[in-house]
């Protein structure tokens, strides 16, 4: 899904917590490209198993290909670097609700802004996981890459699901 906007909006979150537009005053002046995409997948595993493999952003690049690193800070335990696309961006978690819901947003990049969440809803043994990603760009290049985001972040949720269930037991 793709937005032509301007000004300061953001596409709102899955669960309705407010995403806050950190743009420069330079970028909010141009016309920006909204691309948010959402995948889901049952996982066979319960969610508190799930958790603790998806709490971690530094395994998710295994499962998202469009990311290629994420580094933890050594300062503060909620603040994040991740390789994205080629850029390199500051990332905060804004929400840790164990064992269910997950939710992050950058820094005040002004090539890109970005915010998703994980949503983890139990059913029975399974598990229900959604994956919602939001970037906004006033840069036509990056625009260009993210095109294929909705489509790639499905591949990328049932290779999740997949790899979070193969050989793998839960723990007791």
């Amino acid at each position: 899904m793709m937005l032509k906007i301007t000004g300061n909006a953001l596409p709102p979150s899955i669960t309705g917590h407010p995403i806050e537009d950190r743009a420069t005053p330079q970028t909010s002046e141009r016309c920006k490209s909204a691309i948010g995409a959402r995948a889901s997948a049952t996982v066979r595993l319960r969610p508190q198993w799930v958790w603790h493999r998806l709490s971690d952003p530094c395994n998710w690049p295994q499962f998202l290909e469009h990311l290629t690193d994420i580094t933890k800070s050594d300062f503060d335990m909620d603040e994040y670097t991740w390789s994205v696309l080629g850029l390199t961006c500051k990332m905060r978690l804004t929400v840790r609700e164990p064992p269910l819901h997950l939710a992050w947003q950058s820094g005040s990049d002004p090539q890109m802004q970005l915010s998703g969440e994980i949503i983890l809803e139990p059913l029975d043994w399974y598990t229900h996981l959604t994956v919602q990603l939001n970037y906004v760009t006033a840069d036509p290049h990056l625009t260009a890459l993210l095109q294929t985001l909705e489509l790639q972040l499905q591949r990328d949720v049932t290779r999740m699901a997949q790899v979070l269930e193969r050989g793998l037991c839960e723990p007791s």
